[in-house]
């Protein structure tokens, strides 16, 4: 499929990134089963060694994240934060596959890099998606909400309530997934023995449709 695709593209002459990202995302498109994008996977693995490309190289680990080919991910991460060590969208995305297997130490210590290179004069930079601007930065940008409300979930995970309840609270102030924080945040609440405070937010998350919090305010609040 992908190799077909490659060949066709090759007789062209226009191997360059672009056009290989371009034909990655049809032959994705047009993919039905595992097999399928098992060939793909080893394409692109091959076209790895031939091409530099970022991008398609972002394609290549989360392919592998979808194929549960975690370590495999996490090296081509790596590979990538190892050529650009701002490449944001690389230390994300590494971050989250940290917390989904609760190694919340290191995708904390991959979001703070985020928080540190978009930290500029002591305030936390987002690049505008209205600049005119289409370098790299703004392509590998990850917005800064994002980054903070993953760090009030690792620091949740683990226990911390003062680092988890300073990050929601940022949420709440950004008004980022205000349904899940709200959430989140009267759980902490709860902790604190506030029970006030977590009731409160606890009706807040299920009037901005949290279906989950229910059980909560069945335990605590009635």
């Amino acid at each position: 499929m992908l190799v077909a695709m490659l060949s066709c593209n090759r007789k062209r002459n226009d191997l360059n990134c672009a056009n290989l990202v371009k034909v990655t995302h049809q032959s994705l498109e047009s993919s039905r089963t595992l097999s399928d994008t098992l060939e793909i996977i080893k394409t692109l693995e091959e076209k790895s060694s031939e091409v530099n490309c970022t991008d398609l190289d972002l394609i290549r680990a989360e392919l592998y994240v979808q194929c549960s080919m975690d370590e495999k991910a996490k090296k081509c991460y790596h590979e990538m934060i190892n050529i650009d060590s701002s490449n944001q969208k690389a230390l994300f995305n590494l971050s989250l596959l940290f917390y989904y297997n609760n190694n919340y130490d290191s995708s904390i210590f991959f979001l703070n890099k985020i928080i540190k290179y978009k930290t500029q004069n002591g305030f936390i930079i987002d690049i505008n998606d209205n600049v005119n601007e289409l370098s790299k930065i703004k392509n590998y940008d990850v917005q800064s909400n994002k980054v903070i409300y993953y760090l009030a979930l690792n620091y949740y995970s683990l226990g911390n309530v003062k680092q988890s309840l300073y990050y929601f609270n940022h949420c709440i102030q950004s008004e980022y997934k205000l349904k899940d924080v709200f959430m989140y945040r009267g759980l902490i609440y709860n902790k604190m023995n506030q029970s006030s405070k977590s009731c409160d937010d606890f009706y807040k998350a299920r009037l901005l449709g949290n279906n989950e919090v229910e059980e909560y305010i069945k335990e605590y609040c009635n």
